[in-house]
């Protein structure tokens, strides 16, 4: 009976060793990430998340779309995701404004984006009094208008910026003769342009230094989960690294991105549905 006994508690005493000196799966951590628009300078993350290399550090990512600087900014402080891929000016003006927003990495400090106009416009002098649409009030693309002014020796108030929203409505804006001009970047310049709509100025040519694309996040949600943050930027750096050296990827993660771009041509009718002018 004693025998029968030993041999039981020696077969718990295997079990449980082989339980605790075994590999555990570790669950992967749930993390959404948010990005403002299409422009070309998200390829970087999409090709980190089309890698694997989010999963590879022990995050389980969502990406999601969510247009315009100042509404990625508000979906960070409500915790709705946890880290947004933007323009420097929308955290910064959070900061400024007390909104608890930490940048935790920049990936591109050029201004990518062209002042397209319609085939009424022919000089800047044109432009004087007419409507140009942006995305947002207070996003990247105001910026890169006001920029655009300064280097066609316009002022703020010779145009009434109109917030029209994302890529697909601001092209057809200008197609359709219900604006003058927008501000966008590739891969929506690209639809633009072959549409018949004219770059009047190319702030990627100026060389015009400027955050365009930093990741930011909540700073209490770092505070409090900085394993987590440290990861998603091991898998984003690791991103960077393969964008830069396997352009073959790269060029094949940019069309499965052209989502809305490819919207570009039956948004016609969108194209007036304007929130806000200034």
């Amino acid at each position: 009976m004693r025998s029968k006994i030993n041999r039981l508690v020696s077969l718990i005493a295997l079990i449980l060793g082989i339980w605790l000196v075994a590999p555990r799966r570790v669950a992967a951590q749930a993390v959404r990430i948010s990005y403002a628009g299409i422009s070309g300078y998200n390829v970087p993350l999409w090709v980190a998340d089309e890698a694997g290399l989010f999963k590879k550090y022990k995050l389980a990512e969502e990406l999601i779309l969510i247009s315009g600087g100042s509404t990625n900014i508000q979906a960070l402080l409500a915790n709705e995701v946890r880290v947004a891929n933007v323009a420097g000016s929308a955290p910064i003006q959070a900061k400024l404004q007390g909104g608890n927003i930490t940048i935790i990495a920049s990936s591109y400090n050029y201004m990518p984006y062209s002042l397209v106009v319609n085939k009424d416009i022919r000089s800047p002098a044109d432009l004087k009094g007419k409507r140009l649409a942006i995305a947002r009030l207070g996003g990247i693309t105001e910026v890169a208008a006001l920029l655009a002014f300064e280097k066609l020796g316009l002022a703020p108030k010779d145009m009434t910026l109109v917030q029209a929203g994302p890529d697909s409505q601001r092209v057809f804006a200008v197609h359709s003769g219900a604006v003058a001009a927008t501000i966008i970047a590739p891969p929506g310049l690209f639809a633009a342009t072959s549409l018949g709509l004219k770059v009047l100025v190319d702030l990627g040519d100026l060389g015009v230094k400027y955050p365009t694309s930093v990741m930011a996040t909540n700073g209490s949600y770092l505070a409090q989960n900085r394993a987590a943050v440290k990861n998603f930027l091991m898998g984003y750096i690791e991103g960077l690294h393969l964008y830069a050296q396997n352009k073959e990827l790269a060029g094949q993660t940019l069309p499965q991105s052209k989502i809305v771009s490819r919207r570009i041509r039956p948004a016609v009718e969108e194209s007036t549905n304007f929130m806000t002018t200034r």
